[in-house]
C-alpha cells in the first residue's frame, strides 16, 4: 500500500483545502489583472488599434479554446479538462493511504469535511471569489460541482471502510448504539440525497426538488461537527458567508419591482418589463436575477438572464422567459388577461399592481470584459437571444454616454425556427439599431437572422409583418435585418467579420444549442489569425 504524502490526517485535511483555494488564486490572476486594467482604464480597451500577434500566441489560443472531440460525452474544452485533472489529482494524492488499520479510515473523514468546507465557500451567490477575485461564476460552478462529487465520494469510502471493518469485527450492533456513529451516518445519507437530486436528470426536470434538497446539507454541517473534532474551522467560514449572502438576499425582497407590461408571443415566450430601485444601476451584462412571482408560486425561484431596455429611459429591465418546463410554462398564465382562451398569441398586458413579482439579484461574473475589445460578435440561437440583447444594450448605452471612446463594432447572429419568433426582440433590436445608426454613434450594429423552419413560408410572413413597421431609412421590410432562409454557415459569417474588422481583435458570446456553441467556437477558432483573435465565452445557464 502507498504511505499517505502527510502523515498526520488533521494535517492533511488543511494542505488538501489550502491547495484547493490555490488552484482559485490561480484563476484569479488568470482574470484579476486584465479586469482591474478595464476598470481603471475608464471601462474601455487600452489599445484599439491593429491587431499584430505572435504565431505561438495564436496557436495557443486556438489550442486552449477546441472544443471537446467528443461532445456526446464531454462538453469541457481543454482549460476545463486542465482544472479538472488537476482537481482529482489534488484528492488522489490527498487521500493516498495504507488502510491496514481502522484508524487509517478517518483520513477520508477529513477530506470530507475538508471538500464540505470548500463547497460551502462557493455556495453563496454573492460570491467573494466571484467579487473580489474576477473569477468568473461558471468556473465556480464547476467547481461547486466536482466538490460536492469528491464530498460524496470521500464520505462513501470512509463510511464503507468503516462499515466493512464493522462487519469483519462484528461489531455492527455494539457501533450503532453509539450516537456518534449515528450522527456520522446520517450525515453521510443526506449527502446522498443531496447527490442523487442534483443529478441532471433530476435538476433539469425537478428544478425544485434540486434546490430545496440541498438544504440538507446543513443536517450533514451539523452531524459533521457532532461527528468530529476540529470541523468549525472547515465549515464555519463557508457558512457565515451564507449566512451574510442569505441576509442581503433577504434585503432584496424589500425591494420594490414594478410590472410594467407583460408581453405573450408565439413560441411560449413571455417577456417582462420591470423596473426597480437600483435594478438597472447594478446591472451588468449577461447577468442573471433569480425571479418569483406569486401568481405563479411563493416558494419557487428560478434564474433567468436580465438585460437593460435599450428603449427604456427610467431604469427599465427586461426578463424574457420561454416555456420549457413546468415552472416556465406556468409563467404564460401569470396575468390574468393570458387565461383567457381566446387571447392572441402575441399580446400585451400592462398589470400595475395585479402582477406581484420579486427579484434577486443580479448575480453573476462573466469570463470576458465587454467593451474591452473593439468587436463584439454574438451568436444565438432561439430564446438564446437574452444575452446578447443584454450585451448589446450595454454596450449600445455606454457608447451613447461615452463620446471619447473609439468606434467599436457588435456582429449580431441570431438563428430561430420561425419568423415569428424575432417578434420577441423585435423591438429592442431595430432601437439598438437605430441608436447605432446616429451620425455621432460610435457604434456599429450588424444584424444578421436566419429562419430555418419552412423557410419560403416564413420570410413570406416576415416580409407582410414587416411591411406594416416600416420607417424611414430602414429597409424594404421595414427592419435593419433582411432575415435568411436555412441555417446559416458560422464558418463563413465568421470569415466575413475578420475580413470586416481586419487587425481588430474580437470579444464572442454564443448561446444556444450544444452543436450551435461547438460550431462557433470552431468557426471562431479558425477565423483567429496574427492580426486578429476571436476569444469565445459559451452561455450555457446549468445549475
Amino acid at each position: 500500500m502507498v504511505q499517505p504524502i502527510i502523515q498526520d490526517q488533521y494535517t492533511a485535511a488543511r494542505a488538501y483545502f489550502a491547495s484547493v483555494i490555490g488552484l482559485l488564486f490561480i484563476e484569479s490572476l488568470i482574470r484579476l489583472p486584465a479586469f482591474l486594467v478595464f476598470r481603471f482604464g475608464q471601462g474601455r480597451s487600452t489599445s484599439w488599434s491593429n491587431a499584430a500577434h505572435w504565431k505561438v500566441t495564436v496557436l495557443t489560443h486556438k489550442l486552449l479554446s477546441l472544443p471537446s472531440p467528443i461532445p456526446s460525452l464531454l462538453d469541457y474544452h481543454l482549460p476545463h479538462v486542465l482544472r479538472f485533472v488537476a482537481f482529482v489529482a489534488l484528492n488522489v494524492v490527498f487521500g493516498l493511504n495504507v488502510n491496514e488499520y481502522s484508524t487509517d479510515f478517518k483520513l477520508y473523514g477529513w477530506l470530507t469535511i475538508a471538500n464540505a468546507g470548500l463547497g460551502l465557500l462557493l455556495a453563496p451567490r454573492t460570491n467573494l471569489f466571484a467579487i473580489l477575485l474576477r473569477i468568473p461564476t461558471p468556473i465556480l460552478l464547476q467547481y461547486h460541482r466536482w466538490i460536492g462529487i469528491a464530498t460524496v465520494a470521500q464520505a462513501t469510502t470512509h463510511v464503507g471502510y468503516n462499515i466493512q471493518h464493522y462487519i469483519q469485527t462484528d461489531q455492527v450492533a455494539t457501533s450503532f448504539v453509539a450516537s456518534r456513529i449515528r450522527v456520522g451516518l446520517m450525515a453521510w445519507i443526506s449527502l446522498v440525497l443531496i447527490f442523487l437530486t442534483s443529478l441532471p436528470i433530476v435538476r433539469r426536470r425537478q428544478f425544485e426538488i434540486f434546490y430545496y434538497t440541498h438544504a440538507l446539507f446543513f443536517v450533514f454541517m451539523v452531524g459533521a461537527l457532532i461527528h468530529t473534532t476540529n470541523g468549525p474551522e472547515f465549515l464555519l467560514p463557508g457558512f457565515f458567508l451564507w449566512v451574510a449572502d442569505r441576509a442581503i438576499r433577504f434585503a432584496y425582497n424589500f425591494r420594490r419591482i414594478e410590472v410594467k407590461s407583460v408581453t405573450h408571443y408565439d413560441g411560449g415566450v413571455t417577456k417582462f418589463r420591470v423596473r426597480g430601485r437600483m435594478l438597472t444601476k447594478m446591472l451588468r451584462p449577461g447577468q442573471v436575477v433569480w425571479v418569483q412571482l406569486r401568481s405563479v408560486s411563493y416558494l419557487n425561484w428560478h434564474p433567468f438572464t436580465i438585460g437593460s431596455d435599450p428603449n427604456g429611459t427610467d431604469g427599465t429591465a427586461i426578463l424574457a422567459i420561454r416555456g420549457l418546463g413546468a415552472y416556465t410554462r406556468s409563467v404564460q398564465f401569470a396575468s390574468e388577461e393570458s387565461k383567457r382562451e381566446d387571447a392572441p398569441f402575441e399580446r400585451t398586458a400592462n398589470t400595475g399592481d395585479r402582477l406581484k413579482m420579486r427579484l434577486d439579484g443580479p448575480y453573476g461574473v462573466g469570463r470576458l470584459q465587454w467593451g474591452a475589445w473593439p468587436v463584439t460578435v454574438l451568436v444565438a440561437g432561439g430564446i438564446g437571444i437574452t444575452p446578447a440583447i443584454s450585451i448589446s444594450s450595454y454596450l449600445v448605452g455606454k457608447a451613447s454616454r461615452s463620446p471619447q471612446q473609439a468606434v467599436s463594432h457588435i456582429h449580431l447572429l441570431w438563428v430561430v425556427k420561425n419568423a415569428s419568433h424575432i417578434a420577441w426582440f423585435d423591438e429592442e433590436l431595430r432601437a439598438l439599431s437605430e441608436i447605432a445608426s446616429r451620425e455621432d454613434s460610435l457604434i456599429t450594429f450588424d444584424i444578421t437572422i436566419h429562419i430555418t423552419g419552412s423557410a419560403e413560408h416564413a420570410l413570406e410572413n416576415e416580409g407582410s409583418r414587416e411591411s406594416q413597421l416600416k420607417s424611414p431609412g430602414t429597409s424594404s421590410t421595414g427592419a435593419p435585418w433582411s432575415p435568411q432562409a436555412g441555417r446559416p454557415d458560422i464558418a463563413a459569417w465568421f470569415a466575413n467579420v475578420a475580413f470586416m474588422r481586419l487587425g481588430l481583435d474580437a470579444a464572442v458570446n454564443v448561446c444556444g444549442p450544444r452543436s450551435l456553441m461547438d460550431e462557433t467556437r470552431k468557426a471562431a477558432i479558425t477565423a483567429s489569425t496574427e492580426k486578429g483573435i476571436f476569444h469565445v465565452e459559451e452561455e450555457a445557464f446549468q445549475l
